[in-house]
């Protein structure tokens, strides 16, 4: 993986009001979770509609966390933004259409050059602020941004697992039930004074 010298992300936190809740279950009712798919669909909602947002500079996990390559122009370090929900076979938001409250706050940024320098330098030499998992946990999303927002492609289980679909078929059909799909996994590792 090549890094750009000097590269750096900058971070933001995500926090949906009110909360996008799947239906309490007659086996737990005390235990409503969040629902990821409809989170994952208004965030994307967010993105397509609001100009700061647009471009290929920005990556989310879909929750709670977005990613920049540019400093997004937030007064006071915050900024509330309103989406209204709907389903992708949908022309629009109807009359009925829940209006959420996104508020965008800005947690810094992560230098990428500190990972490389982390990566060269000797044993138990490391910057007092640098954090490896986050640094990582950056550039995965990053890297799985595209294929997250690709309709032809499938993600299978994990994040970081995707399946094209086949445009001729369902795949190779392995007989009772099972088809089989060529895919992909992406992932971003450390090794000896390099990033993989």
């Amino acid at each position: 993986m090549l890094i750009k010298p000097g590269a750096q992300i900058f971070r933001y936190q995500l926090e949906i009001s009110p909360k996008i809740m799947t239906k309490i279950s007659q086996a737990n009712p005390n235990a409503p979770k969040v629902n990821r798919r409809k989170t994952r669909r208004l965030i994307q909602l967010l993105i397509q509609n609001t100009p700061p947002l647009q471009g290929p500079g920005i990556a989310t996990d879909g929750q709670v966390l977005l990613f920049s390559a540019k400093q997004l122009d937030l007064e006071g370090g915050s900024r509330i933004l309103r989406q209204r929900y709907y389903e992708p076979e949908e022309e629009g938001p109807g009359p009925n259409s829940t209006n959420y409250q996104i508020k965008i706050s800005e947690e810094g940024s992560i230098s990428v050059q500190q990972l490389v320098d982390y990566l060269s330098s000797p044993p138990g030499v490391t910057s007092p602020n640098f954090v490896k998992g986050e640094v990582l946990q950056a550039l995965n999303i990053v890297m799985t941004r595209t294929a997250s927002n690709n309709p032809t492609v499938y993600g299978g289980g994990a994040s970081n697992k995707f399946y094209r679909l086949p445009e001729d078929g369902p795949g190779f059909d392995l007989g009772s039930g099972l088809v089989a799909l060529k895919g992909f996994y992406t992932s971003v590792r450390t090794s000896t004074l390099r990033v993989l």
